[in-house]
């Protein structure tokens, strides 16, 4: 295994703006493992560090223009909070998170399948027209942005999950509601 700080700053020095040839870094498949910091980097639009063993993300000030994220296939979790107004395509599968809330407002395509959510809030997302979220067994509550015009939305092997309906000026919550057992 790599350690993929020292693998990101050896490739992509710091030092001024950190550069990526054609705005893309991938750092897929490398046997990297660790944390990332991704501060500096501002003309990158798209970033893939997917199957990988990297357990910590960060990120500065400088992403704006960041608009595919693909950290599928890691360690990361247990929690995730941030805001994005560029972010359109996000996946977030096969990790280990329980909790998720974002507020990314050109976010259109959302996949956080297979890790260990009890709790997803986008409600800040009212472009998002593809949700994956099946294969999370122990989520009980999913708060969704109003008037949402959802063209794929998974929830499969959610059995925590029952459905609520929205009204038309709040945000869809979706959470389980107790037996009377």
């Amino acid at each position: 295994m790599v350690n993929a700080q020292e693998y990101l700053d050896s490739n992509y020095p710091k030092g001024g703006v950190r550069e990526a040839i054609e705005g893309e870094i991938d750092l897929s498949n490398r046997s990297l493992e660790g944390g990332l910091n991704f501060g500096g980097f501002i003309n990158v639009h798209k970033l893939n560090f997917s199957f990988n063993e990297i357990s910590g993300l960060g990120f500065g000030y400088g992403e704006k223009k960041l608009e595919v994220l693909d950290a599928s296939h890691n360690r990361l979790g247990p929690t995730i909070g941030g805001y994005s107004y560029s972010l359109k395509f996000v996946n977030f599968s096969n990790n280990f998170y329980s909790k998720i809330t974002l507020g990314m407002i050109s976010l259109t395509h959302l996949d956080v399948s297979n890790n260990a959510l009890t709790s997803l809030s986008i409600e800040s997302s009212g472009n998002l027209t593809e949700l994956k979220c099946y294969g999370n067994p122990l989520l009980t509550n999913l708060t969704l942005a109003p008037n949402l015009n959802i063209n794929s939305f998974s929830l499969s092997d959610c059995p925590a999950l029952s459905l609520l309906k929205p009204t038309s000026t709040t945000p869809v919550l979706i959470n389980r509601i107790p037996s009377s057992n």
